[in-house]
């Protein structure tokens, strides 16, 4: 969905409620995961917007996706500094000029949350921080068209999509492919776990997975049984991968 903007005018003047949004769909992508049309969650929207302000919540519209992400911002805002022209001596005598010149900067910062679906539970949540800049000379054309245009918030919208980038990390633990553990060998202390994952999922030697198990409990405020998953190892996947299955040990 798109972020929350809250009342920054700065955030409202450059859209970046749609650019977070874009930039958490392109990296969200890029790992490997499917993406909902968001105007075929419009039920879902506004269950979430309720869930957000009780602490808890249940979706029972149409199984439109498994997770939902949504950003808000929590800061946004260009500036703008003047450096002086400088005229430099080296060591051997000679004078290096630089021009004055301003410099501009646009920094956001925001909050990415992920619920499970359908019980709209809190699963992760983490923060993001981006900035870009841009220069140009000092003079009065220059002054007042970088003016109008960081007014249109390009600086902001590419900080945005710097700041989703530098976590895309998060996303991806997130929705790394999941698969089952189908069977267990032992020798002696040592164990090695047949996984339903190969490399046609992606999976390759040497990568590290994380073992979970499933574990059933009851929603008092919902009155519906759910399903939690708690780590219980971190393995790396040994020489042995397939198309379909790999095997990996702790």
């Amino acid at each position: 969905f798109e972020a929350d903007e809250g009342r920054n005018q700065y955030a409202m003047n450059a859209h970046l409620a749609e650019t977070f949004a874009k930039a958490l769909e392109k990296e969200i992508t890029e790992a490997g995961t499917e993406i909902v049309d968001r105007n075929l969650a419009g039920k879902l929207k506004d269950e979430l917007k309720l869930a957000e302000v009780r602490g808890s919540g249940n979706y029972n519209g149409p199984e439109v996706a498994n997770y939902v992400v949504r950003g808000k911002l929590s800061s946004a805002e260009p500036t703008t500094t003047f450096h002086e022209a400088t005229n430099v001596k080296n060591k051997d005598g000679k004078y290096y000029y630089t021009p004055a010149y301003y410099e501009h900067v646009g920094k956001v910062g925001g909050i990415v949350n992920i619920y499970e679906l359908p019980s709209l539970r809190l699963i992760n949540t983490f923060t993001v921080e981006g900035t870009a800049s841009a220069q140009d000379q000092a003079n009065w054309r220059n002054w007042y068209a970088n003016r109008e245009f960081d007014s249109g918030g390009k600086l902001l919208r590419d900080a945005t999509f710097a700041a989703i980038k530098l976590e895309n990390h998060q996303l991806k633990n997130i929705f790394a492919p999941k698969g089952y553990v189908v069977e267990r060998r032992t020798d002696g202390d040592k164990s090695i776990f047949k996984v339903l994952m190969g490399s046609g999922q992606g999976v390759k030697t040497g990568d590290k997975v994380v073992i979970y198990t499933l574990r059933n409990k009851h929603n008092r405020l919902t009155e519906k049984d759910e399903i939690d998953e708690l780590p219980v190892a971190i393995a790396k996947v040994s020489d042995q991968v397939t198309d379909t299955f790999s095997w990996v040990a702790p």
